[in-house]
């Protein structure tokens, strides 16, 4: 009965942030130069006071333990160094894009002008990232992304509400990095290709789902895969008993798979 309960908070949760967004007083911001919150993705909103518009999601990772970035200037692929002194400064070396031919209006040179540029940072209220060239001007104003969080691998505990009904116990690894999902959908091995919005922070589009080809019994497999296929966005979801959870949901805000996320080893 409590996990009955327990799901149907979860849907009305994820139904209302994709809806609405709450704002913060400034006299609650707080802000900090410590290098450790650094790590994970960021949302590149805004270049030299300028709204991104692009096409494909622009965004930013920090990898402080290789001491690299990577993510996408709107249309190539980023990499770089991440070189932080002992003394706390901080600079982006070597940033360098693929050179795919991009049509379309997008802010490639902007962003890479600016990472390039980029001597000293800020984080506020641990959700937006501010990065400053050497005259101590802001040059790019980046957004936490939520979907960091997922990063892992997730034990599939409900489909559609409702509990498994077999022995098959399907998986999904999240690899934010690269922006794609390995797993097991409870017979046969699976990935695919993970797609996020700039806009809305919590939209996640799951494709090109391959698996293989065993023959398997039971019916776990068959409506876990399509309901992959109905993900539209995701929900971060209260701990419970020291486990994380998530679900993600499809258009209409309902969470149609419930994620418990394994203990690091």
């Amino acid at each position: 009965m409590k996990k009955w309960m327990y799901v149907a908070t979860a849907v009305v949760l994820c139904g209302t942030i994709l809806c609405s967004s709450k704002k913060e007083s400034k006299s609650a911001q707080s802000y900090t130069t410590s290098t450790e919150v650094l790590q994970g993705s960021w949302n590149i909103i805004s270049v030299d006071g300028k709204k991104i518009v692009s096409e494909e999601p622009t965004f930013l990772a920090f990898d402080l333990k290789e001491k690299r970035i990577h993510g996408n200037n709107g249309c190539n692929i980023i990499n770089g160094e991440l070189i932080v002194g002992d003394d706390g400064s901080f600079r982006l070396d070597k940033v360098i894009s693929t050179m795919r031919a991009c049509m379309g209006e997008n802010p490639e040179r902007q962003i890479m002008e600016a990472l390039n540029n980029t001597t000293s940072f800020k984080i506020e209220s641990d959700k937006f990232l501010k990065l400053y060239n050497a005259n101590k001007k802001e040059v790019i104003t980046l957004k936490r992304q939520p979907f960091s969080e997922l990063e892992g691998t997730w034990d599939v505990t409900l489909i559609n509400e409702k509990p498994l009904t077999d022995d098959q116990k399907p998986f999904i690894t999240f690899n934010t990095k690269d922006r794609k999902i390995t797993g097991n959908a409870g017979c046969n091995r699976m990935n695919g290709q993970i797609t996020t919005d700039n806009a809305n922070e919590y939209f996640l589009s799951l494709g090109q789902i391959a698996t293989t080809r065993m023959a398997c019994p039971g019916n776990t497999e068959p409506t876990f895969l399509k309901a992959l296929e109905n993900v539209k966005a995701f929900k971060l979801l209260p701990e419970k008993n020291g486990k994380k959870y998530a679900g993600l949901c499809d258009s209409e805000g309902k969470i149609i798979i419930t994620l418990e996320k394994r203990n690091d080893r």
